[in-house]
Order: structure tokens, then sequence, then C-alpha cells
């Protein structure tokens, strides 16, 4: 056998070792990314919220009025109600009296009540 043969096996053997290693890479990075979309989207909403169901809010301190006891207002929070959807990621909750603050929440201020 001639070196030249020999190295050309040599070369050869080598490549395809690497495209094999490339494939395998490729195909682990997809599974990767395929199960970080699916742990990312798992606290997202893919469908429209029913009305007449209940929610607990996630009351943001921006969204409060000045002077108020902010803990207090959520610890003694219900579930509550929804009344009306406005757009598919806003709608209209029935709050108590006592809370100072609109009625109207986006999506990601809603968790869904389950009794």
């Amino acid at each position: 056998m001639s070196p030249h043969l020999k190295m050309f096996d040599l070369a050869e053997s080598f490549t395809c070792t690497i495209y094999n290693l490339h494939v395998e890479i490729i195909k682990q990075i997809q599974t990767s990314n395929e199960q970080y979309k699916f742990r990312a989207n798992l606290h997202k909403y893919h469908d429209v919220l029913n009305v007449e169901d209940y929610f607990i809010i996630q009351i943001r301190l921006e969204r409060c009025p000045l002077k108020t006891n902010h803990k207090l207002q959520v610890s003694s929070a219900r579930p509550f109600k929804m009344l009306q959807m406005i757009e598919s990621n806003n709608y209209i909750i029935k709050l108590q009296l006592n809370f100072d603050i609109s009625c109207t929440f986006d999506m990601k201020d809603l968790v869904i009540y389950k009794t």
C-alpha cells in the first residue's frame, strides 16, 4: 500500500468522524432549544380566558395609590370574578370597593384560581 493511499484513508476517516460529530451536535442543540422553548412557554396563556372564571390578581406596586399598605391589601384579597373581556389580553375584574385601583387588568397580572 502506498503512503499516499494510507494518508487518503486517514484523511477520509477523519472527515467522516468530524462530520458525524457535527451532525450529533446539531441534533443536541435542536433538542436543547425545543426543551427551552417548552419550559419558557409553560407560564404563558395560549388561549382566551373564560368570562365568569375566578382569578387571583398580582397587584404591582405602581398600581396602588400612595400611602396604602400594599401587603395588607394583597393578603386580604380573595379570588375575584372576571366581568368582561376587553381584548384578548385585557380584562375587567370585579374588585372589592376598598381597593382604590382600576379594575382593568392585563393577562399577565391574573392567575387562574382553581377550586
